[in-house]
């Protein structure tokens, strides 16, 4: 998988995005921490407009997917810990018509479980669902309710 970190250039990021998704048609991106959900959907966005002329017809869809991995301490100890990360599975679909405002808006402090109630009840009556935030935590809480939904 890409790796995406709180420091990672979205720009390049998306270049290897959009260069992994023509070569086998989707990507997988994995991330610890709402810095790097949050510059990972930056470059899943910015990937989708260097696709353009590819995709005709079709949007980038991004599964979020949580995950418990193994990894040995950082002070070269064996002790080994268990970290959560979130997993992104990206590939292109069949373009959606969605709502030209959000429907519903997500905070870092915002109840996630509610959000997913919000979701789970937008999706039996749409194809999709807009949720709206500006920055890591509200990225982060939002696809942490996709996740529940």
């Amino acid at each position: 998988p890409l790796v995406a970190t709180a420091t990672t250039n979205v720009g390049r990021f998306a270049g290897a995005i959009a260069a992994r998704l023509r070569q086998t048609g989707a990507a997988t991106l994995i991330g610890a921490g709402a810095a790097a959900s949050y510059n990972a959907m930056k470059a899943i966005i910015i990937a989708e407009g260097y696709m353009a002329d590819d995709l005709k017809g079709q949007s980038l869809a991004v599964v979020p997917v949580k995950e418990t991995v193994s990894a040995e301490g950082a002070d070269g100890t064996q002790e080994r810990r268990d970290l959560v990360v979130l997993r992104l599975h990206v590939r292109p679909v069949p373009a959606v018509q969605a709502a030209d405002k959000p429907e519903i808006f997500s905070a870092k402090d915002t109840n996630v479980g509610l959000m997913a109630g919000l979701v789970v009840n937008r999706l039996k009556v749409a194809d999709a669902v807009v949720i709206a935030g500006m920055g890591p935590g509200a990225v982060s809480s939002a696809l942490k309710a996709v996740i529940i939904a």
